[in-house]
């Protein structure tokens, strides 16, 4: 059986199962595996450069991925 298919069958079995306790033990073993990330806490720091980069990519101050890469080749045939 194929990802998509387990998936499938495990969201269908949840809807089915009313047994508190099966659902504990099925709670449980997804959160060993899988934790939802929390939205990131930036700092004053973190936070001032993101907006000097957003500010930089609104006055056009940046390199398209072309650019880069030539830039990346050059640095690294020196």
């Amino acid at each position: 059986m194929n990802t998509s298919k387990i998936k499938s069958a495990l969201h269908e079995s949840i809807e089915n199962i009313n047994d508190l306790e099966v659902l504990n033990a099925m709670n449980e073993i997804s959160l060993h595996h899988y934790n939802v990330l929390k939205e990131p806490e930036l700092n004053d720091y973190e936070m001032n450069r993101i907006a000097a980069s957003e500010k930089q990519i609104s006055d056009g101050n940046y390199f398209t991925n072309e650019q880069a890469n030539e830039l990346f080749k050059k640095w690294l045939n020196k």
